[in-house]
């Protein structure tokens, strides 16, 4: 029987030395595509990792022939992003500046965006939904993505353009999860909170709809996220089940009891993937399908 091959293409990673970046990298090249990442690590240059700061981008050489390029780079600390003039200056100048670049090589873009401009009031916000960002980082975020969006409509390339929204993307090394699992081996109860909710998404199936994106570009915006809104306490017992533990080594409590400020506190963090699952068959990803990952 006669396959098809697959097409090869050129891919470039913004911000390769990301815990997103370095997933996609090894995604698409698993997938047989080429691919050159960024960094600002001069340390860490080789033939498919070129330096690129992205506030002085004008100084970075696009080349032609790149069919896709993922901006995954960009502040994303929430108290940096308060405080910090310089990552407005990256988020809301720089990263649009260097899309429109892109844009304008002849490159589909796809710039990483975030749940978190639709500010967490609202259950399940459509692709197409108005945003209400009331943290720093949304407000970045949402402001980037307008940026991007009128300069692909000014040159001309809205067809160039998807913006895609994660939820809460979560791996064995993401914070406190090591530390819960630590504990419960040593025989210790942790204290999840019950009032800090997310929709959780695992590293792979975000890489691995990142590719299926990209290997069949469609302009617009696109989501990803968990089928479920649960609170840390919620995927604290997922996960200790599937590990084994019992449920009496946790003790929920609150970011008001222990007297942490959360700078982020929404009521729904999940947003909708109805128009995303149409267009690509990418469907929401199952807590369970997380908890495995672990």
């Amino acid at each position: 029987m006669h396959t098809v091959e697959k097409e090869k293409k050129n891919f470039i990673v913004v911000g390769g030395d990301s815990f997103l970046g370095t997933s996609l990298i090894s995604q698409l090249k698993d997938q047989g595509h080429n691919v050159v990442s960024t960094t600002r690590r001069k340390d860490a240059l080789s033939f498919d990792k070129v330096f690129l700061d992205i506030r002085e981008s004008d100084n970075f050489k696009i080349s032609e022939g790149v069919d896709c390029v993922f901006i995954v780079a960009g502040v994303t600390n929430y108290g940096q992003c308060e405080t910090d003039p310089e990552a407005w200056g990256v988020n809301v100048e720089a990263i649009p500046h260097l899309a429109s670049r892109f844009l304008k090589a002849g490159s589909f873009v796809y710039f990483i965006s975030t749940n978190s401009v639709f500010g967490g009031d609202h259950p399940w916000p459509g692709e197409d939904d108005l945003h209400y960002p009331n943290i720093a980082y949304s407000r970045q975020k949402s402001e980037s993505e307008v940026a991007i969006r009128n300069h692909a409509k000014k040159l001309g390339y809205l067809h160039q353009l998807a913006i895609v929204r994660l939820t809460k993307i979560v791996a064995p090394g993401t914070l406190p999860f090591p530390q819960w699992i630590e504990d419960w081996g040593n025989g210790q109860i942790v204290t999840p909170f019950e009032d800090l909710i997310f929709a959780p998404i695992s590293l792979g199936f975000v890489a691995r709809s990142l590719a299926t994106l990209g290997e069949n570009p469609l302009a617009g915006n696109f989501h990803l996220s968990g089928t479920k809104n649960i609170t840390y306490c919620d995927f604290a017992r997922a996960l200790a089940k599937k590990m084994g533990f019992p449920d009496s080594l946790i003790s929920p409590t609150t970011s008001l009891i222990k007297g942490i400020k959360v700078l982020y506190l929404p009521k729904y963090s999940g947003i909708g993937m109805e128009k995303t699952s149409k267009l690509t068959g990418i469907a929401p990803e199952s807590l369970d399908s997380v908890v495995a990952t672990f």
